[in-house]
Parts: C-alpha cells; structure tokens; sequence
C-alpha cells in the first residue's frame, strides 16, 4: 500500500477529535465548551463585539440565567498577521436571539481512528524505511568479519608535531 493512501486514510478517518451535539442549555455546566446559533439580528449587534457577522458563535458557558447566556468567545484580531494569544470577549446574550445550542463532546470512536490510522502509518513507513536494507550494502557482503583489515576503531589525535 503506498504511503500516500496511508495518510490519506488517516485523514479521512480521524478528521476530528471532537463533534458537537445539540443540547438543552439548562443542561450545560459553567466551563463547557458550547457553540450557539443566534438569530441575525444578535449576530448584528455582537459584529462589532466579535469583529464577526457570524451567526454561529463559539466559546465557553461562563453562566447561563433564566433570561440570558454569559459567553466567554473568541475574538478575531483585526490583523490576521499580528499573531501572539488570542483574546476572548465575554459577551451577554438574550436567550430569545439563541436559536440552538450545540455542546462540543469528545469523539471517542474518531479519536480511536485517528490514533491508530496515524500509529499503522508510522508502522508502514518504518516497515518500508527498513526493509530495503542499508543504503551502504554495495559492495559484496563480508563472509567472516574477522578477515577485515585495520582497526575496528581509529582514533586521530590532534597532536602537532
């Protein structure tokens, strides 16, 4: 099997680690990762917030109340180029403009592939990588290693005479 469709099946199989599931927002815990849908005209009002119009927006459930979600989420740097950490906004939402609440959970089956797809292709490649020979065999091979001559090891001295 070549190389190239080992990583490739390991792409494919192991595309992500985490999916998201709908959920309830009463049933989610301060400190979990969630990503709400809101309506568009709260994606309006949170665009200059966010430096986004994006009306899926992802962070972290700092509190949820009877009438409001507090969100901690990320927010887009003005330059792409800037680097350094990114910042987080908390930001208050109405859970009127909420349409969907979405809770990010750890594939176990997915992770499962990714790791072994990954660890089946390091195998192949080592496989492959020794099982050519050594790339220093061009001459014929030696009958009795102990019909060698010289040294088994030298050493030069820098020693200036």
């Amino acid at each position: 099997m070549p190389k190239r469709v080992v990583l490739i099946i390991a792409v494919i199989c192991g595309s992500g680690c985490y999916s998201y599931s709908e959920s309830a927002i009463a049933d989610v815990t301060p400190g979990t990762a969630v990503r709400l849908r809101v309506t568009g005209a709260e994606a309006d009002r949170l665009a200059e917030v966010r430096r986004s119009d994006d009306r899926e927006v992802p962070g972290t459930l700092v509190r949820h109340a009877d009438d409001s979600i507090l969100l901690a989420t990320p927010v887009t740097s003005p330059d792409a180029t800037a680097g350094g950490p990114r910042l987080t906004q908390r930001i208050e939402i109405p859970l009127a403009q909420v349409q969907e609440v979405e809770v990010r959970r750890l594939d176990v089956l997915r992770t499962v592939a990714l790791v072994g797809g990954v660890a089946a292709a390091a195998a192949f490649v080592v496989i492959e990588g020794f099982g050519k020979g050594n790339a220093n065999d061009d001459g014929p091979p030696i009958e009795n290693p102990e019909l060698r001559r010289g040294p088994a090891i030298q050493f030069r001295l820098p020693i200036g005479f």
